[in-house]
């Protein structure tokens, strides 16, 4: 009996040694995310998120509940909508926001709705060359397990990552790697390859402190693999390293596989909307039957 515990112990410390025993290079997470993304022609998520921090009639912490969906289709195309109550310093009170941004390949449109925008919704249309919220907190998850290898729509530019060493969360043995940053500052990235090379952390550090910290929870389907199934985004103070802001997010249902009407990827700017449109160079308001009505010229029209 001793020797078969024995047996077991040795067996178990292999396999943790083992996890560490090769040290990873950028092809692997090249062909494993290259594989990931494969499977996920199309995905719908939609999320609650928990958003904390000091913005609050009286400074002290309040808790606000947004809902978010976002929806990725072929060839880089990108739906992202985030609603909620939040803070505005401007009135002093919680007033309800609608975020929307939409990306077809091509175009990029962004929309403010709510009553924080009490005159009239406000739009922007420009021609892009990709997802201009591909840095947002609110939305890097599902984006790094669904498009890691998708440069319209996120930023994971394997070549400038720096393999630094091996580490553990909650007991899954993780690579870390650095990519350097503007200012002395860097991105580094936990890795677990016992979850499909998914990424389970990021922190933004600066030499003195972390700026940042995403940590990512994932839950496995037996059709599509890994997907996130909750995320906490903290910010630090800047004078400390107190939590400044802490932001949880839930995954309430994702889809995959579900084909997507093209027009849902670009958005559409309803009667009432002020639009600044850098293709025209003018801004003007949509009136009825969704005509233009011109407000005046800011610049020459955007060329591709």
């Amino acid at each position: 009996m001793h020797s078969v515990h024995t047996l077991t112990t040795a067996l178990v410390l292999l396999s943790c040694s083992s996890a560490f025993a090769a040290e990873p290079d950028v092809a692997t997470l090249r062909q494993a995310w290259s594989d990931r993304q494969s499977r996920f022609p199309t995905v719908q998520f939609d999320c609650t998120e928990m958003a904390t921090s000091r913005d609050s009639s009286d400074g002290k912490p309040a808790t606000n509940a947004h809902r978010i969906t976002l929806s990725l289709g072929a060839a880089s195309t990108v739906r992202y909508e985030r609603e909620g109550a939040s803070w505005s310093p401007q009135h002093a009170q919680l007033l309800h926001r609608h975020f929307l941004c939409t990306f077809d390949g091509e175009t990029s449109r962004v929309v403010f709705s709510g009553a924080a925008y009490r005159e009239s919704p406000v739009g922007f249309d420009q021609i892009a060359r990709g997802f201009q919220e591909r840095q947002n907190y609110h939305v890097l998850p599902m984006l790094w397990a669904c498009r890691p290898m998708d440069s319209a729509l996120v930023d994971l530019p394997l070549d400038q990552f720096v393999y630094l060493e091996s580490a553990r969360i909650d007991g899954d043995p993780c690579f870390v790697f650095q990519q350097a940053m503007p200012g002395g500052t860097a991105f580094r990235y936990w890795i677990s390859p016992g979850l499909d090379y998914s990424i389970v952390r990021r922190e933004w550090v600066s030499p003195t402190k972390t700026i940042e910290r995403i940590d990512v929870s994932y839950s496995r389907d037996p059709a599509t693999g890994v997907l996130p199934a909750s995320w906490k985004h903290v910010m630090f103070r800047a004078d400390s390293h107190e939590v400044d802001s802490r932001v949880v997010t839930t995954v309430n249902s994702s889809v995959v596989g579900k084909p997507l009407p093209t027009d849902e990827f670009l958005a559409k700017f309803e009667v009432g909307t002020v639009v600044t449109d850098d293709k025209l160079g003018a801004n003007y308001r949509i009136g009825p039957n969704g005509r233009r009505v011109l407000i005046g010229w800011h610049r020459r029209p955007q060329s591709k």
